[in-house]
């Protein structure tokens, strides 16, 4: 038996000595959330909010669920029930699905918050690198980043956000670096292999940037971006039969019919 199937019997035991208890209910919605099955955690989530209206982490739980499905406006509505039953609740949370709005200065807010209330948050500064490496504030991306790291050494998302920091400062080599080590923690981060393919493309290593962008869209095939860099490198080395292949691909992809062929 799992961990994940202990726990689950365990609080199905809480719950049959007192089925008007919503904590079990939010908890179950926890486990299932980790093992991937949103819509059974999605109903133990209105279940203990059934039970009891003003359990905030129920509300949390629920918004987490809809930001896994991309559904950012409801997550941001739950976030913000649980944060009216309990101030410091779901804050980090929240700026998560901010960023999913890219609504990047509320993400900076929340996430500020989240840090002030408990400095060995991750994920809040990580939130908040992510929003300033996409308000172009790249120093200050790769502070928050480094932080993260540094309270969780295996964040991958963290070396991802800081290597793509570096990438827009030009220090190309300390961006290869980090997308080594998310590929080291996760040989399936096809985002990571086509960052670290357009670092190589930048350094003239085109037969690497390729292999990277290979890579890439062996592990996701509708990933744009991949067959625009690989399109560029194949283009660069005078495989143009190639390099309108992959140009097409992204434009199909991507629904930016007027994209053009460019060298790197």
């Amino acid at each position: 038996m799992s961990e994940f199937d202990k726990a689950i019997a365990d609080y199905n035991r809480a719950i049959a000595i007192d089925p008007k208890f919503a904590a079990p209910y939010s908890n179950l919605a926890n486990v299932y959330c980790d093992i991937g099955e949103y819509d059974t955690a999605f109903e133990y989530c209105n279940k203990a909010i059934s039970i009891d209206a003003n359990y905030a982490a129920a509300y949390s739980n629920r918004g987490f669920i809809h930001s896994r499905k991309g559904d950012y406006d409801k997550a941001v509505a739950d976030y913000d029930r649980s944060i009216a039953i309990d101030p410091n609740a779901a804050l980090s949370n929240r700026g998560g699905a901010y960023l999913g709005k890219r609504e990047f200065d509320r993400v900076i807010s929340d996430s500020t918050q989240a840090i002030s209330i408990y400095p060995l948050n991750a994920d809040a500064y990580h939130n908040r690198g992510v929003a300033y490496r996409n308000k172009g504030e790249y120093d200050m991306a790769i502070v928050d980043a480094s932080r993260a790291i540094a309270i969780n050494p295996s964040y991958a998302d963290a070396y991802h956000t800081r290597g793509t920091a570096y990438g827009q400062k030009n220090e190309i080599d300390k961006a290869i670096s980090d997308f080594n080590r998310v590929i080291e923690s996760d040989p399936n981060y096809f985002a990571a292999y086509s960052n670290r393919g357009n670092a190589y493309r930048i350094k003239s290593e085109y037969a690497r940037a390729i292999a990277d962008f290979d890579r890439a869209i062996s592990i996701n095939p509708n990933f744009a971006q991949a067959y625009l860099g690989r399109a560029s490198a194949h283009a660069t080395l005078g495989n143009m039969a190639q390099a309108e292949r992959d140009m097409q691909k992204y434009r199909e992809i991507s629904g930016d019919m007027t994209a053009r062929l460019t060298r790197s």
